[in-house]
């Protein structure tokens, strides 16, 4: 009896050790557990989508023509405007003044919440499932819109659109357009409404 306890009691010994519960070596555990710091969440913001708005635009997953383009980001306008069909947003660049600009979004808004109906991207009619857009609250509002441009004959592009409120300052911590200082402050500082052309200097 004695001895069948005193194995009993060994091999007790032998399990608490490979357990990590003795002072024998640590066995390696299994799951690794990693604590994480959530991100800030980017929420909804209570602005609503009105008057004029600069940030810049990118594109991305290009195919056909677009693959040979060298400059994959530009600096942009918008302007909210009240038509008797509903609002809609009109964008233009440094490339594409706003008597020739680069898209036309129709929009519908319900308690802070905004979506695309339709309109034209560089003239390609765009469905309502072609488009994504967020007014998130990112110190400060922040409009978000991507999607996709099909295009037969040219190919095809990925798409995101950075905005703020004309006048507002872009954090220092987190990506600007290329011409925010050199044209964005001293043009926002003389006028409160987005010009008709970016002229960079």
């Amino acid at each position: 009896m004695k001895n069948r306890f005193g194995e009993t009691a060994f091999l007790l010994a032998v399990l608490l050790c490979l357990l990590g519960l003795s002072g024998c070596r640590r066995a390696e555990p299994k799951v690794t557990l990693v604590e994480m710091t959530p991100s800030p969440a980017h929420t909804t913001t209570s602005a609503k989508l009105t008057g004029d708005w600069y940030g810049y635009w990118s594109i991305s997953d290009t195919t056909g023509d677009w693959k040979t383009l060298k400059v994959t980001c530009w600096d942009c306008c918008a302007a909210v405007l009240d038509e008797e069909e509903g609002p809609s947003l009109l964008l233009w660049d440094e490339d594409m003044p706003r008597d020739h600009y680069l898209a036309k979004l129709r929009l519908d808004g319900k308690a802070g919440r905004y979506t695309c109906t339709g309109g034209d991207f560089l003239d390609v009619p765009v469905k309502q499932e072609d488009v994504s857009l967020q007014l998130l609250d990112r110190d400060g509002p922040l409009l978000q819109i991507t999607g996709r441009c099909k295009d037969p004959v040219t190919g095809s592009f990925a798409y995101s659109f950075f905005l703020r409120p004309w006048g507002d300052a872009w954090p220092d911590d987190q990506q600007r357009p290329a011409h925010y200082e050199r044209w964005y402050l001293p043009e926002s500082k003389t006028s409160d409404k987005a010009p008709d052309k970016i002229e960079v200097k």
